[in-house]
């Protein structure tokens, strides 16, 4: 297990497939659904608020997290946004594969994550301002 892996900590949205949450976990990751902390439907603030206090990334396909982030949770949160079309179970697993990967063995990765907004797509990858509208 590399360094990255560690200590990073992923809460799945509601919006993206167990398959990906069983994906992350295959690779190595904590990597928890949020069906599986609440039965109950939850709102992004609330989600984002748990991840901040468990030191968990979001990983969502909802742009709403952005907003959230750079008006109230910028620097306390971790986020990422995964834009692929079409949404697929591959094509976000793959897109996350990418971004990771690049992650391995990179010393201070999580903390680094878990204080920025960052957009994974199948084009290329960014931090913090992509897709601000």
């Amino acid at each position: 297990m590399s360094l990255a892996h560690e200590k990073i900590k992923f809460l799945i949205d509601e919006n993206v497939s167990p398959l990906t949450a069983d994906h992350l976990r295959r690779m190595g990751y904590d990597a928890t659904r949020i069906s599986k902390i609440k039965h109950t439907r939850l709102s992004d603030d609330k989600i984002a608020e748990y991840a901040a206090s468990n030191d968990m990334i979001v990983v969502t396909l909802d742009r709403d997290f952005a907003k959230i982030y750079h008006l109230t949770m910028r620097g306390k949160l971790g986020i990422l946004l995964v834009r692929v079309k079409p949404a697929t179970v591959e094509n976000v697993n793959y897109s996350l594969q990418r971004f990771l990967k690049r992650l391995t063995y990179q010393i201070n990765a999580s903390r680094r994550l878990s204080s920025q907004f960052i957009v994974s797509d199948t084009r290329f990858l960014n931090r913090d301002h992509l897709f601000l509208h």
